[in-house]
């Protein structure tokens, strides 16, 4: 991918402060129901390199100590349901984990074919 690739990402309201480095994709869409297969189809090959920061939904009773939330939370079917293989079929996938679901993103991890 360059810095002219011809995928059209949904409109992107970053802070003025924060740039998106070269050779980078940000997605900031639903993922629950962005077209993944443009995206597949306009990097073949895959990416090299996968860094996502999925919304966990959070499990216990008060997990956020009465603090709203200003974003909604991804289900692990959610989060399964990400066609992670068909962006990246040799690479590295770097995911932040909360730590009630270390063992849940291990076995995801696994499911989608990392070792």
């Amino acid at each position: 991918m360059n810095a002219h690739s011809p995928i059209i990402i949904p409109p992107i309201h970053f802070p003025s402060h924060f740039q998106v480095p070269p050779h980078c994709i940000p997605v900031h869409a639903n993922v629950t129901t962005y077209d993944w297969s443009r995206l597949a189809a306009a990097t073949p090959g895959g990416f090299d390199v996968i860094m996502m920061d999925p919304p966990w939904q959070l499990a216990t009773a008060n997990p956020t100590r009465g603090v709203a939330l200003g974003y909604s939370q991804l289900t692990d079917a959610d989060i399964t349901a990400l066609p992670i293989p068909a962006l990246q079929a040799n690479g590295f996938l770097f995911i932040w984990v909360i730590n009630a679901k270390y063992k849940f993103a291990l076995d995801l991890f696994a499911s989608w074919g990392y070792e």
